[in-house]
């Protein structure tokens, strides 16, 4: 019964949705078996009016994944595999910006999405102690991405468990000479010393990445 109902929410077939629902309302918070966790059928709709359907019939939308894919929200995923109505209308019915993992977002969302994340109450150093999505974009070079971030106030000077800032990340890398500018014109402090007290110079020497080392020596 489980497997038809979620082979009926993810084929949209709503008014077959909407039967299952009415005769047997426990489905609504059924386990699916998603890759390597469990979900629920809240992070599997594919249009609004069934995820409507869901959420009129008790749906957690801050409901969790398990397993490989833990903490995972609706919202979440949304922001991976959706579009920005998606998590426009999640947010619209007060999904909670704040629960589960990082935010990962496409490249060509994120200048709409960032902006209507914080706009209902994101935390966008959310991760501080861990690592936040600047730490993450950083890490990767993403120039654009790092300056839209900081843009909307991400803490350029944030630091994980290791102490790092995204700075380190980057010197590390060495794949992010757009990323390090920005950082810096936001404020990134280049003399910051990790929990080993190593700078992110030290890092760029460290890991021979002559590009980053040339950049935060002209400092």
């Amino acid at each position: 019964a489980v497997r038809s109902f979620r082979d009926s929410l993810l084929a949209d077939q709503v008014e077959v949705v909407r039967a299952r629902l009415r005769d047997d309302p426990a489905l609504v918070s059924a386990p699916f078996t998603a890759g390597r966790g469990i979900a629920q059928p809240i992070h599997h709709w594919q249009s609004i009016e069934a995820a409507e359907l869901l959420l009129d019939a008790g749906a957690d939308i801050d409901a969790q994944t398990t397993v490989h894919f833990n903490g995972e929200t609706p919202l979440a995923m949304k922001l991976r595999f959706g579009g920005v109505e998606d998590v426009r209308f999640l947010l619209h019915r007060s999904a909670n910006p704040n629960r589960g993992p990082l935010k990962f977002m496409p490249s060509a969302n994120m200048p709409t999405l960032v902006p209507l994340l914080v706009e209902h109450g994101w935390n966008i150093d959310e991760g501080a102690g861990a690592r936040t999505l600047l730490h993450h974009d950083a890490n990767h070079g993403h120039g654009a991405k790092v300056r839209l971030l900081l843009a909307h106030g991400a803490d350029p000077n944030v630091r994980d468990a290791m102490g790092r800032t995204p700075l380190h990340l980057v010197a590390t890398r060495g794949t992010g000479r757009a990323a390090i500018r920005a950082l810096i014109d936001a404020g990134a402090d280049a003399d910051a010393r990790d929990n080993d007290g190593r700078t992110p110079l030290d890092l760029a020497r460290d890991a021979r990445q002559q590009t980053a080392e040339r950049e935060l020596s002209a400092l």
